[in-house]
């Protein structure tokens, strides 16, 4: 996200987030991101992406649930199409049913 952002603003947030910058604490940048931490052990996951998403780029969801796969953690991504960062509504509702659903059939 911060090497290759797809907003120019996305390193400027990821800094006010951090407090630093990716050049001056990469191990707190690898720190924030979940891909590097998933191993064979990892709980389920569920994963509700924005189709349009201004902050979290579909592909990051897609780095994502590609190392969950690898890793053989059960997993389902869902992506809105025509939402953003967030949404109402509808997507919200279906988020909630779909999530439930998810637990129920993953979760003991």
């Amino acid at each position: 996200m911060y090497n290759d952002p797809w907003h120019s603003m996305i390193p400027h947030l990821l800094k006010m987030v951090t407090g630093t910058t990716l050049s001056a604490n990469s191990d707190l940048y690898k720190q924030y991101s979940p891909v590097n931490f998933i191993t064979p052990a990892s709980p389920p996951t569920i994963i509700l992406q924005g189709g349009v998403d201004y902050v979290v780029n579909p592909s990051e969801s897609e780095i994502l649930k590609n190392k969950l796969d690898k890793a053989g953690v059960i997993n389902k991504m869902i992506v809105y199409p025509n939402e953003g960062h967030g949404w109402y509504g509808k997507s919200l509702t279906d988020s909630f049913e779909k999530i439930v659903e998810f637990l129920n059939d993953n979760v003991k």
